[in-house]
Parts: C-alpha cells; structure tokens; sequence
C-alpha cells in the first residue's frame, strides 16, 4: 500500500475516446505495473547524461523530475520496454560547453516497446543533428510499438540576436518501424527573449521539423512550425497521420525558400501508401515577398496515398501559397485572409 509504481498503459487497437480510465492497477494485461525500485528518478544538476546512461544500460526506466537537464552526450535508450518520463515540463538541452551531438535522445535500433513521453527537447549553439533520433533502420516488431507522447521541441526562442544562434538539422527522426506519436509540437522560434523581438533572416537553423523514414508510423496530433526547408518529409511506406497543423517560417525570401519548392507536408517520391486526414498549411510571410508552391506534396496518381480534409490558409503578411497540393486545389494569398481553402 505505500509503494509507488510507474504505471504504463498497454496498446489497444479499434477503439474510440479513452479506456484507460476504467483499469484498475489490478489489469494486468492492460496497465503495466513498474515498480520504482526498476525506475530511476533524475534530479537537475545532479543527474548528468552519464549517470541517466548508466541507468538505462542497467535496464532502468527514467522519470525526470522537473528541471533543465543540460547535457554534454546524448542519452541513450538501449533496452526495450523502457520509459522515459518528464515531470513538470523537464527539459533536455545540450550544456553551453556541449560539442556537436548527433542527437539528444537516441533510441537504438531493435528495440520494442519503448516510450518516451512529457519532454521538451531544446537545441543549442553547437548543433544537434536531431534532438530525438528514433533508431538508424527499419525493422523492429510490429506488435511492440514505440511510443511518443507529449514532445515539444524547440529550436531558439530563448536567446536574442546578440548570442550564438541555436541550431540542428532536424527535431525529430524516426528511421524504425512501427513507431506511433501523439501531440508533437515542433517548433522554430518566430520571436525570442527576452524583448519577444522577431527572429530575422533564417537565424536559428533547422531544416525539417520530422523526418520519418520507418515504415508504419502513425501520427496523432502533429505540430510543425517555421523551419527553413520542408516542415515534414515522410519517406517510409504505410504512414498516417490524423490531425496536422504548421506554419511556415516567418522570414524567408522567394529565393530559398519559394523557388526550391519548399512546403509543409511532403510524401517522399518513392512512396507507395500513405495516408493523412485534417491537415492544414499556413502562411504568414512577413518579411519578404514569398509565393510556395504548394502545401502539400506528394506523388501523383497513387491510388493508396489518401488525402482527407486538407487546407491552406493565408493567415497575414506578403505573397501565399499557389495551390494545396501540387498544381492542385485554390491557392491562398492577401485576397482571402484567415479563409481555407481546401481540396
């Protein structure tokens, strides 16, 4: 009675709204009862990326107490079945003295099962290649999938124009199989601290937001916003995604960013089935004159890539995007401001 349990609900498929609610600690097969002498607790200040890294190696899930944990290696999820947990908006950043990073959380490959919820991942001045890389390959069990819930990523935001920029080539990666995400924010920074001023000309690089080359990866709720190139490139085969919104960045020019095609939601070219329900693309190009080319981009004449309810919008500013998806559907531009059109 006076023992405390990580509680982790399992997988369910074909169902509507929430259950969990209705299981008592007593359902073995629904909740996943982990008691905290196999979870180590992090402390910011004192839980270094070695010490959590040691832990995880000894087949220990993680709960970070609230905190920023500013780290010098990336923390490496190594067995199956662990959770990473954040508590109270805990946050994992690289150490101001920190080197390049391939990534500050990195899942390896073969791994089932393994969850990481309730953190935001921030970049730093020496770069990251991603701030979440999920494995380097296809191939993992599709009865045991991965799981993130609650993410948010940040690129910026919290330092103004007179310090080094923040930087990493993308937020999120997932290179294995059967990896399922709800409620991603991935976010480029359109203002910074601690004057809320703009951010100008590009500062603080990232080029995509996700970048998913597993197959059967699903996405509930994903949030993509600002970032240089296209916000989400989707390379793996059988990927859904229910529920997307994006921006795109603020402060482009026509030149790196409109004439090379860039947009918000891309199906790779090779790609053979794909599906994406309730999506919308905004604009607000304040800085410059800009026109993309479209929202959405994915390969023509595919009967098993589906779209549902997709949109863009001309929320304020200059120029606006010539059509949702490819050549196809109403552009939006300063005519129709705050209306979607949809395809």
């Amino acid at each position: 009675g006076n023992r405390y349990f990580l509680m982790v609900p399992q997988p369910e498929l074909s169902k509507k709204g929430i259950t969990w609610e209705n299981y008592s600690s007593e359902s073995s097969d629904k909740i996943q009862k982990i008691d905290f002498e196999s979870v180590y607790v992090a402390t910011e200040g004192v839980s270094t990326a070695a010490i959590i890294n040691q832990k995880l190696a000894d087949g220990k899930s993680v709960v970070f107490s609230p905190g920023i944990y500013k780290i010098n290696e990336p923390i490496i999820v190594s067995n199956s079945n662990t959770v990473l947990l954040g508590l109270g908006m805990a946050s994992v950043m690289p150490a101001e003295d920190a080197p390049y990073m391939d990534s500050l959380i990195f899942v390896k490959d073969g791994l089932e099962g393994v969850r990481i919820s309730a953190l935001l991942l921030e970049a730093g001045p020496a770069g990251t290649h991603s701030l979440l890389k999920w494995g380097t390959r296809k191939g993992a069990v599709s009865t045991n999938s991965g799981f993130m819930h609650d993410i948010f990523c940040r690129v910026g935001g919290d330092r103004d124009a007179s310090l080094p920029e923040a930087r990493t080539n993308n937020m999120v990666e997932i290179n294995t199989d059967n990896v399922v995400g709800d409620n991603l924010w991935l976010w480029r920074a359109d203002h910074e601290a601690p004057r809320n001023g703009s951010v100008k000309d590009s500062r603080n690089k990232v080029w995509n937001a996700m970048a998913v080359n597993g197959d059967n990866v699903i996405m509930y709720g994903l949030f993509a916003e600002h970032v240089l190139h296209d916000q989400v490139v989707w390379s793996g085969e059988n990927g859904k995604t229910f529920f997307f919104q994006c921006e795109l960045p603020y402060d482009v020019t026509q030149q790196n960013f409109g004439e090379p095609g860039y947009g918000g939601y891309v199906i790779g070219p090779h790609v053979q089935k794909h599906a994406v329900h309730g999506a919308g693309v905004y604009c607000f190009f304040a800085d410059y004159d800009v026109h993309a080319k479209s929202g959405f981009k994915a390969p023509e004449d595919r009967t098993a890539i589906t779209t549902e309810n997709i949109f863009c919008v001309f929320l304020n500013g200059r120029g606006g995007i010539n059509h949702v998806l490819n050549d196809r559907g109403p552009g939006v531009s300063g005519e129709r401001t705050g209306a979607p059109n949809f395809l």
